[in-house]
């Protein structure tokens, strides 16, 4: 066996489900925040698990599907039927991997050289003249820029660092003369105020309104408590009068400052 295979496979036994562990209410709570759909980066399926807990009770009840669009043809067609099927009464019959996911480890978008694969090479810094020469060369690109452009979209545990997407964001601010006008939503982790309102700013340029939360560190940088996502996510459910089989904030409030 091949150390290709072996990598392969270490892969795809990383980052499918484990017995044991599946999606958390946070999860649950995402899905009924009401979007028309749902894009990932990930690799796992918590979000389909997720997705298919909160509709087994519906009598249309169909699980949810993980479409790849790193796949070759001729599975390009599933992409196109989820963007179609876009919409406000969209049951998430789909969510969409656009670096793909577990069971195509092959596919999956993790080093530069995968990323320049699906996104093509960036310009350089300061060749902006070239790189809007060729915006959409790549179904990455053309997807992408689809969905920027024609849905307001929350992005949530993102960290809005990845150069070709934030080079996409670009792309649609000088293709439409955007400037700054805010286009797109974020919710972000901060460490300091000083962190936060560079973030703040960085982001506001590219068309961004960002939604903090604050990161506490437990001992060590790699040790981080990101409870404040979870306990922003209840509230916006609780907003929205959905119940999400969640402790109730006063409980985790208190669960956070014993951490």
């Amino acid at each position: 066996m091949s150390r290709e295979t072996d990598y392969l496979k270490y892969l795809e036994r990383t980052f499918k489900p484990q017995p044991g562990k599946s999606h958390q209410p946070f999860h649950r709570a995402l899905i009924q925040l009401g979007f028309c759909g749902i894009v990932t980066t990930n690799y796992d399926i918590l979000l389909e698990l997720a997705v298919d807990d909160v509709c087994a009770g519906k009598n249309t009840f169909q699980r949810c599907n993980s479409i790849d669009l790193c796949l070759h043809k001729p599975y390009k067609f599933r992409v196109f039927e989820f963007l179609r099927e876009l919409s406000q009464n969209n049951d998430h019959l789909g969510i969409l991997h656009i670096h793909s996911w577990y069971e195509n480890p092959d596919r999956m978008i993790l080093t530069r050289k995968d990323y320049q694969r699906a996104y093509g090479e960036l310009s350089s810094e300061g060749d902006e003249e070239r790189e809007q020469k060729r915006p959409l060369d790549t179904i990455h690109r053309k997807v992408i820029w689809s969905l920027l452009t024609m849905h307001p979209i929350l992005f949530v545990g993102f960290s809005m660092d990845d150069k070709f997407f934030t080079k996409m964001l670009e792309i649609v601010q000088a293709d439409f003369d955007l400037g700054h006008d805010p286009a797109h939503y974020a919710i972000i982790g901060y460490h300091s105020e000083t962190e936060r309102d560079m973030m703040f700013d960085k982001l506001k340029s590219k068309g961004i309104t960002t939604i903090f939360y604050q990161i506490v560190n437990r001992g060590t940088s790699s040790d981080q408590n990101h409870d404040g996502l979870i306990r922003l996510v209840f509230e916006l459910a609780n907003e929205l009068n959905i119940h999400v089989g969640a402790p109730d904030l006063r409980t985790l409030n208190k669960k956070m400052l014993e951490r």
